[in-house]
């Protein structure tokens, strides 16, 4: 069901209901959460909205895949070049 909903934050008038559905499952969604990020990495308003819900559920977890999401590679490395 936590896989349907994160789906449900792809459109706009539904992204507010599932926020808070999302909210309501508290750490019982970050691993979903966690996943549905990486898959709609494209979409920066989805992206947004789950790292919002993670930053709001306070465990170790959380705290790690939200850094790890805002490191930025040092210029020239992970570009390929």
């Amino acid at each position: 069901m936590i896989q349907e909903v994160c789906e449900c934050l792809n459109y706009p008038k539904l992204r507010m209901q599932a926020k808070n559905v999302l909210r309501h499952f508290g750490n019982d969604a970050t691993d979903q959460l966690q996943r549905y990020y990486l898959v709609s990495s494209g979409n920066s308003e989805t992206s947004t909205a789950i790292l919002r819900i993670l930053s709001e559920n306070d465990n170790n977890a959380n705290s790690m895949f939200l850094f790890s999401s805002f490191v930025q590679f040092p210029a020239g490395e992970g570009s390929g070049a």
